[in-house]
């Protein structure tokens, strides 16, 4: 591989890894205040409630129901950034493209 190519290849690797990383580092901020504002939810309701529902059956749902939707969330947010620029830079090396050709 030539010299020139490595940095070409760090250049083109390095946008998407960090946005994948910065995303998953707002879902995962994301996903963190949603668990704590459920569990302050819960601490704010009555005693009652809790004598009609299971305490294990409202950890878990409150547990395992923000995962899915921070899974979701996280690829959304990916696409939300990822299609646009893949359109303007297609749009942009097409026009170049045109302009470079006779």
């Amino acid at each position: 591989m030539p010299r020139w190519c490595r940095p070409c290849s760090w250049c083109a690797a390095s946008p998407p890894y960090f946005n994948a990383y910065f995303i998953s580092q707002c879902g995962v901020r994301v996903l963190e205040q949603v668990r704590l504002d459920f569990f302050r939810k819960l601490q704010a309701l009555p005693l009652g409630f809790f004598a009609r529902h299971p305490t294990g059956d409202l950890i878990s749902r409150g547990l395992a129901d923000t995962q899915p939707a921070a899974v979701h969330a996280d690829h959304v947010a990916n696409e939300i950034f990822k299609q646009p620029a893949t359109l303007v830079f297609a749009i942009g090396s097409l026009r170049l493209r045109g302009e470079q050709e006779p």
